[in-house]
């Protein structure tokens, strides 16, 4: 690194000869051009030009935000169900509404080991039951009235059109 000459220094340089003076104007010119030039490209980041985030450096004007936190205080209990909270189970209805049977078909067997299964039931533990509980079907009830919209093109008032 070359040592910064003094004011009396670049005087006595000026006057023995200006060239010398003329060329180092031109090359502190030209570094502080390359100096201006690699600024600009350090504070280009996502942010403030096209380039996608993956290219940033960290080399922001402004630090990144912090991520929000909740202001919420965290009880002191963990999630779901708590201990001595008496739960609800849906009971099955001794009278359901349908019934359905799923029988197999007569020569079916077992995918794995090919044994033919029962046609059938030896005894009332040999059934699976299940109950579907379904929500009732809504209504919707429309909110206006409108013609269709063949109506409205048949109309007098738009024919004219």
């Amino acid at each position: 690194m070359v040592q910064r000459p003094t004011r009396d220094e670049l005087i006595a340089l000026a006057k023995a000869d200006p060239e010398a003076i003329a060329d180092l104007v031109l090359m502190l010119w030209d570094r502080v051009e390359a100096l201006e030039k690699r600024i600009a490209e350090l504070e280009r980041n996502s942010r403030t030009s096209s380039k996608p985030p993956s290219t940033d450096k960290g080399n922001f004007t402004k630090p990144p935000k912090p991520k929000p936190q909740s202001l919420r205080q965290k009880p002191g209990r963990k999630t779901g169900g708590q201990k001595g909270h008496p739960g609800s189970t849906l009971e099955k209805v001794a009278n359901p509404d349908h019934f359905i049977t799923h029988d197999f078909p007569i020569h079916a067997a077992c995918p794995d080991c090919r044994t033919r299964l029962p046609q059938e039931s030896s005894g009332s533990d040999d059934w699976e039951v299940r109950q579907v509980f379904d929500l009732p079907p809504t209504t919707s009830m429309p909110n206006g009235a409108s013609k269709p919209w063949h109506a409205w093109a048949s109309s007098p008032a738009t024919a004219a059109c």
